[in-house]
């Protein structure tokens, strides 16, 4: 079972999300791809995600896609420890709303990074950027 997130490979709080997954999905089911790369608009056009979606995108290995909080909730349902809480961020008012909000200012807060962070050896086979 393998799950593809979408993510901004320039944006230090996604960078910092990456991190927290690889730390916490055991089973190793997540696989990444940069919003950046030639292999997230294959995505985009295999999936009919709109072209200007600039947020996460979750896509279940049974080819359900999932975007803003309800991607981040798919998400926390592969991790294990306080992260499984996530859960139930698409039950929680405004979620998505606050999901935009982030969205629209996370490099203003967070910082952005001129280019992808290239994974270390040991996880660099769960990054899929061709």
């Amino acid at each position: 079972m393998r799950h593809l997130l979408l993510y901004d490979g320039e944006c230090s709080l996604c960078d910092g999300a990456v991190t927290v997954i690889l730390n916490h999905n055991a089973k190793e089911t997540i696989y990444f791809v940069s919003l950046q790369s030639d292999k997230a608009k294959q995505l985009h056009k295999e999936f009919e995600i709109d072209s200007e979606v600039d947020s996460i995108v979750f896509i279940r290995s049974d080819g359900r896609v999932f975007y803003k909080a309800s991607a981040a909730a798919e998400v926390c349902r592969q991790l294990h420890g306080i992260y499984t809480f996530g859960r139930i961020l698409p039950f929680l008012p405004f979620s998505d709303r606050l999901y935009d909000w982030i969205a629209r200012n996370r490099y203003r807060i967070f910082g952005k990074k001129e280019s992808c962070p290239l994974p270390s050896a040991e996880v660099k086979a769960r990054f899929i950027n061709y």
